[in-house]
């Protein structure tokens, strides 16, 4: 079971875990109805998406500056990967506009993820 994380809401607290490849919520006490503040709502939904990422095993999504510098770190080194691979394949003509875009799409999967 992973950490549990506490999120206090008014007078409720909540907690997330991740148990068994699934996430848990467990209240503090006997909890018929909560009421969230969209702020609130949100981070809710933050804390979930990324506990169900890490549950799955898969990576996060990036937020903020992080992604930021993600997208600029690639940007580099990908602009001058696909002008050197457009070149190239640019000369094939048995290349489809489809599987030329699929290339390039493949190739900047493979460098993000």
């Amino acid at each position: 079971m992973a950490k549990a994380k506490a999120v206090a809401l008014g007078e409720v607290q909540m907690h997330l875990a991740i148990e068994n490849g699934k996430i848990r919520i467990q209240f503090d006490r006997d909890t018929q109805l909560i009421v969230f503040e969209p702020a609130n709502a949100l981070e809710l939904c933050e804390r979930l998406a990324d506990m169900a990422y890490q549950a799955r095993g898969s990576i996060p999504v990036a937020d903020g500056a992080l992604k930021h510098e993600l997208v600029e770190r690639n940007r580099k080194t990908l602009t001058t990967r696909l002008a050197l691979m457009l070149n190239s394949l640019r000369e094939d003509k048995s290349y489809s506009t489809l599987k030329l875009a699929q290339v390039l799409v493949d190739t900047c999967l493979k460098q993000v993820y």
